[in-house]
């Protein structure tokens, strides 16, 4: 006889640092592109050495950002299938690398990969990455630090003459444009990097964004290229300080039909072991920019300028849609947040037994205090977004944090209220800020922002802060006021070292 069908699992109740439930709210299907199948480089592994040549690096500053100059000199490493030591990305590997870049970096999309490639004439064959490989031997230096890891990429010429077509039309290929700043729908070819592994430190240090090497020198077509990295600093040597931009080699290319070659040698040092500590994958795309104004359409799925197969066939330009909380979860959330962040201390002192307990206060006196003004802009908040595993309830605006996050800077990606990391994929849209906000918006302003939450799940908007603007004449702010008979005239005239203080007190002190 047929089975009956095993029972649903139980509903559990969400907490802020557990999976959120989902929203009632229907979204489009997203999925990032699945793994490659498993692959096994050959055993024995081969070894291909290669030998690039590198021009001097003996300008002030230097292209590789070293306090030293370095003369011409010829290195070689390991091109071949050694998955440990050669410059070969192995195909898992470089699916990992991909979904990195998808997630931190999403104002860029990658049309064309134009530096992976595949060691067999196959359609379904395996497709392989760059990464930096360990020097294994210099020749021909005169002076100077000598590279300690390096990789060369040859971009092979786009022979299918539809694909020719397409991105030859696609990029103004030669054109020269301000670096940093990018339009929305602007398409270009970048180089971007990534380490492959992470040490705890860099991890709480700063978000998973692109990062150059220490000491790297590019040339392209064996001409020295300058980058916005790292620095070298002259008090301690050992730190590299500074921001890491992309590189936009469009203006050295002018044409997609011709092969061109792109040379890296650094100054990291890569570690013996499993891990590829210090190894960098490297990416060389025709990308195309979005701006934050875009990429929130694209979050919401709302006002997108594609039609809707247009955006199906390039799975949404890789953007997940944003996870909504429907109101009663997000009340769930926050009553449980309440109940568990408000406790009482009890302590009952004996003679020689001192014990002190702590126990869950009363729900009916429990309260919160939520401001719906958004960190970044101090005004009302529009979409209140805040991070999945963030262990706090307040919100802040999603197209200001969209906006504050395109630019490189050291805080890229942190939370304005507890200062985690938090990437388009971990944001999440608060269904109770928003009933709040849409009750409010019209009666939130500087000085009255703050909303009180009761452990009976209502809410009010509280008055005037008065601490900051009890003081107010008319017409300085908000919290202005008329002037009543109590309020004294202040006494503006300097007194001795501590005011009205005697001498003695002053000792004391």
């Amino acid at each position: 006889p047929q089975q009956p069908p095993p029972p649903p699992p139980p509903r559990r109740s969400a907490r802020l640092t557990d999976t959120p439930i989902k929203s009632e709210t229907s979204t489009p299907s997203f999925s990032y592109p699945p793994p490659p199948p498993a692959y096994n480089p050959p055993n024995p592994p081969t070894v291909t050495t290669r030998t690039v040549s590198f021009s001097s690096d003996s300008t002030t500053p230097t292209f590789s950002s070293s306090l030293n100059p370095r003369s011409a000199c010829a290195i070689s490493y390991d091109a071949g299938t050694n998955p440990l030591k050669s410059s070969l990305l192995l195909p898992n590997k470089l699916h990992q690398f991909y979904t990195r870049l998808w997630e931190w970096d999403p104002y860029w999309y990658a049309h064309y990969d134009w530096s992976t490639h595949s060691q067999s004439p196959e359609y379904n064959a395996p497709r392989f990455g760059y990464r930096t490989s360990r020097v294994t031997s210099v020749h021909q230096l005169n002076y100077g630090q000598p590279p300690t890891s390096a990789v060369s990429i040859t971009l092979p010429p786009i022979t299918h003459r539809q694909d020719q077509r397409k991105y030859q039309s696609m990029v103004s290929w030669g054109t020269q444009r301000p670096p940093k700043i990018y339009r929305n729908g602007e398409k270009r070819c970048i180089v971007r990097s990534l380490p492959l592994h992470r040490s705890p430190y860099e991890i709480k240090k700063r978000s998973d964004t692109h990062m150059w090497p220490k000491g790297t020198f590019v040339q392209f077509q064996n001409n020295a290229v300058h980058i916005i990295q790292r620095k070298q600093q002259s008090h301690d040597p050992t730190l590299w300080k500074g921001m890491c931009h992309v590189l936009d080699v469009t203006p050295y290319i002018s044409t997609v039909s011709k092969e061109y070659k792109i040379d890296f040698c650094t100054r990291e040092f890569i570690q013996e072991n499993d891990l590829g500590s210090g190894m960098y994958g490297i990416q060389v795309a025709i990308c195309e920019y979005i701006g934050p104004d875009r990429l929130y359409n694209l979050l919401l799925r709302k006002d997108l300028e594609e039609a809707p197969k247009q955006l199906e066939e390039k799975n949404y330009y890789n953007i997940p849609p944003l996870d909504i909380w429907s109101f009663q979860d997000s009340l769930n959330v926050a009553l449980q947040y309440l109940n568990k962040a408000t406790v009482v201390i009890d302590d009952s002192d004996e003679e020689d037994n001192t014990t002190t307990t702590t126990t869950p206060k009363a729900p009916a006196s429990n309260s919160l205090t939520f401001s719906l003004l958004c960190n970044y802009s101090m005004k009302a908040i529009e979409t209140p977004v805040r991070g999945r595993n963030c262990r706090h309830f307040q919100c802040y605006d999603l197209r200001n944090f969209l906006h504050s996050n395109s630019t490189v800077s050291g805080g890229r990606w942190r939370c304005c209220v507890c200062e985690d990391y938090v990437s388009i994929r971990d944001l999440i849209c608060c269904g109770l800020f928003t009933r709040m906000l849409e009750e409010h918006r019209s009666s939130v302003t500087g000085s009255r922002n703050k909303v009180q939450f009761s452990a009976d799940g209502t809410w009010e908007l509280m008055g005037v802060s008065k601490l900051r603007y009890q003081n107010k004449r008319p017409g300085d702010g908000d919290g202005g006021g008329t002037k009543g008979e109590d309020d004294a005239p202040q006494d503006n005239t300097k007194r001795g070292r501590m005011g009205d203080k005697n001498d003695h007190e002053i000792i004391l002190l």
